[in-house]
């Protein structure tokens, strides 16, 4: 083996070729890093210039929507009050049917009692009439 000036034993040139090689590989490695970097790096400002397209009157129709979205919730919210006070009413009228029908039929019986009232007043009248006749 041959020494170098130092005096220390010169390294055989296929350690020098394997580790050319490795440094090249290396290297080759770093260079496929760099250019996923790159490309990282622009489509991180691509995604950042996109998300900056979302203009003012994107921004104002959003606004706007979301501002009909409240509104509708409360016309639902008074359709619901509105659909509950229906029904009440319509208990109520269906309340109100069941007592006017009963008061029809109270009316009928108190007519029909009438009706015999007065015909027991008139037999009793005329009843009475003949009997004072007679005295």
């Amino acid at each position: 083996m041959l020494t170098n000036a130092w005096g220390k034993a010169d390294v055989d040139s296929s350690e020098i070729q394997l580790h050319k090689k490795e440094i090249g590989d290396f290297f080759d490695q770093l260079l496929v890093k760099r250019k996923e970097k790159q490309t990282l790096h622009y489509e991180l400002h691509k995604n950042i210039s996109l998300q900056r397209r979302v203009t003012l009157s994107q921004a104002d129709e959003i606004q706007a929507c979301k501002e009909k979205i409240v509104d509708l919730e409360k016309q639902l919210t008074e359709a619901h009050g509105a659909s509950s006070s229906l029904a009440t009413a319509s208990s109520e009228v269906e309340n109100l049917r069941s007592v006017y029908k009963d008061l029809e039929t109270k009316l009928t019986d108190a007519e029909t009692k009438r009706e015999f009232a007065e015909k027991e007043l008139r037999r009793r009248t005329l009843s009475f009439s003949g009997k004072r006749l007679i005295l």
